[in-house]
């Protein structure tokens, strides 16, 4: 899905509506384990730290890899790069569920959820404003709505 500058410059277009709800979907099971920690705790015998260690992880992952995903959009496309990090967060949103068997395993899906996110997340956000360079601040503003409502 290469997009340019001018190919597509209708805001409500397809390839408007593809970036944000893909990125919509793919964070509605982010809250997930905050909503199920409960359970998570007493499914894996886990103390405060643990649990706050492993939702940690996911803000570590975001943070660090912003210093190395962030400048790879100057140098390779956007549209690649976002399906690289949209295809990442949900692998290990999807892995985070089947193949944690303790909160060491959780913790690192969760650090690769981060990092998925940060590339999706910047690299959607050029690819956004290059979708319709002359309503670029609406085009991303909806984006990162979207990217809120599915948290």
């Amino acid at each position: 899905m290469a997009v340019t500058a001018g190919t597509d410059n209708q805001l409500w277009g397809p390839r408007f509506f593809a970036l944000s709800g893909a990125l919509l979907c793919a964070l509605l099971p982010f809250s997930a384990y905050n909503a199920l920690l409960s359970l998570i705790r007493a499914e894996w015998a886990m103390s405060n730290l643990q649990a706050s260690s492993v939702y940690s992880a996911y803000l570590l992952g975001a943070a660090l890899s912003a210093l190395v995903l962030v400048p790879l959009s100057d140098r390779w496309p956007a549209a690649r790069l976002w399906l690289v990090g949209l295809t990442l967060m949900c692998t290990a949103q999807l892995l985070f569920v089947v193949a944690s068997p303790s909160p060491w395993p959780a913790a690192f899906w969760r650090f690769l959820t981060g990092a998925g996110y940060i590339l999706a997340y910047t690299s959607g956000v050029k690819l956004m404003a290059s979708l319709v360079p002359d309503r670029r601040a609406t085009a991303v503003g909806f984006f990162v709505a979207a990217g809120y409502a599915g948290t």
